[in-house]
């Protein structure tokens, strides 16, 4: 490798460990660490892997991400009280303490419930899962390294308990490409065995699908959109009819084959992100209560008292109060927890079920949250035994 070459192969290695260290400092080494590795196995079956295990410079890099990272979670652990015992409920408690049977990793949830996320170009995604075993459609050799790390990542994550969907967050964009490359492939077989007709077709049906999708969520939040909606689905019809005359007609492809698209999708984009900030569907504001819900917990509940959850796994509120919260999920469980303290604290989610104990216990609602759209969902409850007379 040149002396240039090789400056720049340092430079994006370090920007790439640099990333992977500030991935850590957000969520945890948890999904770095699969995705990373995920990436070495792409690489070690298509027989790369120590040109691109000199490529990553791993002494280098661990040395950047020690630098970025490490020093966070030591200033965690020498200020805050239980961090190993918090960091274990959120790492490893994950995998080993299930509450579902083991069954369900038979349930490829992390591989087929991200297709939500890219509705409606869901004709291409058999295809991005199958690459590597379609030889006439076989993606490229760059997606199936982008293939194996949403593989990896995708079984990791089905050891963890409680499944949730925003977990493949980070490899929407590789399971995208993977996407786009199965799409790209189909084009150039369809063109190349003069089928050109049925890409357009096929392209056509998504068209119709976005149409569909948006049309659908137009009708859904129709209450909060008001007058927004007529004109939003007048902007939609009007784009999807010139996506099409893209496809087939050749006189104004020339024109709109490059802005038509371009158009279209920064026009679904606006309508989509305007729906969620109607409905108040952001992160923030829901983050928001749920920390004034921990905070409000904190000035009641001592760090020497028992604090319980029930039926929900609380993260937020482990995270908030900086103490783990053992989870139950069994009545005769959560009364034995409490007979056992003589006093508890209750964390109740009524999402996941209402506390019902048995009459030996004297229960007490202390103050519930001022949930958007659900009122006095979050609740704490103070329970005692019963004293005999």
């Amino acid at each position: 490798m040149k002396p240039r070459q090789l400056r720049m192969a340092k430079i994006v290695a370090t920007m790439a460990w640099i990333s992977l260290g500030l991935a850590t400092l957000t969520k945890g080494p948890q999904l770095p660490i699969p995705i990373l590795l995920g990436w070495l196995i792409g690489a070690w079956r298509s027989g790369t892997l120590r040109r691109t295990w000199r490529s990553m410079f791993p002494i280098l890099g661990i040395v950047v991400y020690v630098i970025v990272s490490f020093w966070w979670f030591v200033a965690i652990w020498k200020i805050v009280p239980n961090a190993g015992e918090i960091w274990q409920q959120e790492t490893i408690s994950r995998f080993v303490e299930r509450s579902s049977s083991w069954l369900t990793l038979l349930d490829p949830y992390y591989l087929y419930h991200p297709i939500g996320m890219i509705v409606p170009w869901v004709f291409f995604v058999p295809g991005a899962l199958l690459g590597p075993w379609l030889k006439r459609l076989k993606i490229k050799p760059g997606a199936m390294r982008l293939w194996w790390v949403v593989l990896v990542v995708a079984v990791v994550l089905s050891f963890s308990r409680g499944r949730r969907w925003y977990y493949m967050l980070p490899v929407l964009v590789p399971y995208m490409v993977l996407v786009a490359s199965t799409a790209w492939t189909v084009a150039e077989f369809l063109w190349s065995n003069r089928k050109s007709w049925q890409w357009n077709a096929l392209l056509t049906l998504h068209i119709a699908g976005i149409a569909a999708v948006s049309i659908v969520l137009l009708d859904r939040h129709a209450d909060r959109l008001q007058n927004s909606a007529a004109w939003m689905l007048g902007v939609i019809v009007m784009l999807s009819l010139v996506a099409i005359g893209v496809l087939w007609v050749p006189k104004i492809r020339s024109r709109l084959d490059v802005l038509g698209p371009v158009i279209i999708t920064g026009v679904f984009a606006a309508i989509v992100f305007g729906m969620v900030e109607k409905r108040a569907g952001f992160w923030r504001p829901v983050r928001y209560e749920k920390r004034a819900f921990a905070q409000q917990i904190a000035r009641i509940v001592s760090p020497a008292d028992t604090l319980l959850g029930w039926s929900d796994p609380w993260e937020e509120q482990q995270y908030y109060l900086h103490r783990p919260i053992p989870i139950i999920f069994d009545r005769d469980e959560i009364e034995q927890a409490i007979r056992d303290a003589g006093r508890a604290w209750v964390l109740v989610d009524q999402k996941h079920g209402k506390l019902e104990l048995g009459k030996e216990f004297n229960t007490r609602l202390e103050f519930h949250s001022i949930h958007k759209g659900d009122p006095n969902r979050l609740q704490l409850w103070d329970v005692s035994v019963r004293k005999e007379m």
